[in-house]
């Protein structure tokens, strides 16, 4: 993409390589510099917006390996839960349906889907003060459970508390 001045073009890039265009980021860049090479104001922000840019992109790797091992770590945990309770059925299922990628895996010692449920109830309850809430009944026991993520909609009244707690953290406080 053509940018008619550089000041342009390096926002451009910026924007291309948060959405993952590499390609058209170094282009970018080498017009960038080859268009401000007599400046060193320029050539510190290039290494600045540069180095921002692979922070960036280390971050969002990060948080991508982060979640990967959470779910591997569910299903791990899953699997054995399965197998140590006699479901060797369902077991085989999911190993069936996962692929083989899981079996290198094992979880560690002391460590069962019953301990860290233990664990978040402890924890829960320390910081909160109150035992977590981690079943309940559906309203029709004919309908299908709804799928993991998807919420009833909010009551109005909760749903007016949380606009009226976005709109304070929005807006600062003022000095009076």
């Amino acid at each position: 993409r053509a940018a008619p001045n550089t000041r342009q073009a390096h926002l451009h890039a910026i924007d291309d390589a948060e959405n993952g265009g590499s390609e058209c980021f170094t282009a970018l860049a080498c017009q960038f510099a080859r268009t401000t090479a007599g400046s060193q104001r320029a050539a510190k922000t290039m290494a600045s917006t540069l180095a921002a840019i692979k922070a960036a992109s280390h971050a969002k790797d990060a948080r991508e390996k982060r979640d990967t091992d959470f779910h591997k770590t569910a299903l791990v945990l899953a699997r054995e839960y399965l197998r140590a309770n006699g479901y060797s059925k369902s077991c085989d299922a999911l190993a069936k349906e996962v692929g083989s990628g899981l079996e290198k895996l094992e979880l560690a010692d002391n460590v069962d889907l019953g301990a860290v449920i233990r664990e978040f109830d402890a924890y829960y309850q320390l910081k909160l003060g109150r035992p977590p809430k981690l079943l309940r009944r559906r309203d029709n026991e004919n309908e299908p459970p709804r799928p993991p993520g998807v919420y009833e909609r909010r009551k109005r009244g909760a749903a007016r508390a949380a606009a009226e707690k976005a709109e304070r953290i929005e807006r600062p406080r003022e000095a009076g």
